[in-house]
């Protein structure tokens, strides 16, 4: 473990906002617990009310403070939430501190994303490689909408013109009467091809023990 922030917000019960932890040579930050999402499976119930724990200076300067204290290590970094793009003036002060880093030992930028905005702004940092792990759970779009309980997701066409420094990537879960076979499975990939998208990676919800506000049975394949 690199590094551990944990930032309080008043009564709440001691939630955390921002984890780094080295892993791999990577470098995890969570901007924000909020999220504009509802999926029924999600092992969280995330609010799209942003639990404000630090303001955007603050929190940035602290990304900073990580990185310039290690620096001869060579990093990726990987951007969650919550939705991390949700809070577009908190995520460019993230970018900002990253790029202003003395050495630049950053290999790459991921972000795991509900896709509901379309970060223009990272044609901005022409020195960095970014990924987007879009969450699609399904082919059609109504249908994901549907899953997500959220009208504001994007259209994947909507992507395509993000700058050349930006790949999208694919991330799907396999849920019970959705993408949820082998054939359901080849006709996602015919559709992500269609959008030329090249990389998608499936996933298994999975049962855990004890616990009855997590992920619900229903939707986990035998």
């Amino acid at each position: 473990v690199m590094n551990f922030m944990q930032l309080m917000t008043g009564d709440e019960y001691k939630k955390y906002e921002l984890i780094s932890q080295k892993e791999h040579e990577r470098f995890y930050i969570v901007t924000s617990f909020a999220c504009n999402s509802k999926c029924q499976y999600c092992l969280f119930r995330f609010d799209a009310k942003r639990i404000r724990t630090c303001d955007d200076k603050v929190f940035a300067v602290k990304v900073k403070s990580i990185l310039d204290a290690y620096p001869d290590t060579d990093f990726s970094v990987s951007i969650t939430g919550g939705e991390p793009l949700l809070d577009e003036r908190r995520t460019i002060a993230i970018l900002d501190a990253i790029a202003s880093v003395k050495k630049k030992s950053i290999r790459w930028i991921g972000f795991g994303t509900n896709g509901s905005s379309v970060p223009t702004y990272l044609e901005d940092y022409p020195d960095f490689h970014f990924d987007l792990y879009i969450s699609r759970h399904h082919y059609s779009y109504d249908r994901n909408v549907e899953i997500f309980r959220n009208k504001q997701i994007r259209q994947l066409s909507d992507f395509s013109n993000l700058s050349h420094n930006v790949s999208i990537r694919l991330s799907c879960n396999l849920i019970r009467g959705d993408i949820d076979s082998v054939e359901q499975m080849k006709l996602y990939l015919q559709w992500a091809e269609d959008n030329s998208i090249h990389d998608v990676t499936f996933r298994e919800l999975n049962r855990i023990a004890g616990t009855s506000t997590m992920y619900d049975q229903r939707y986990i394949l035998d």
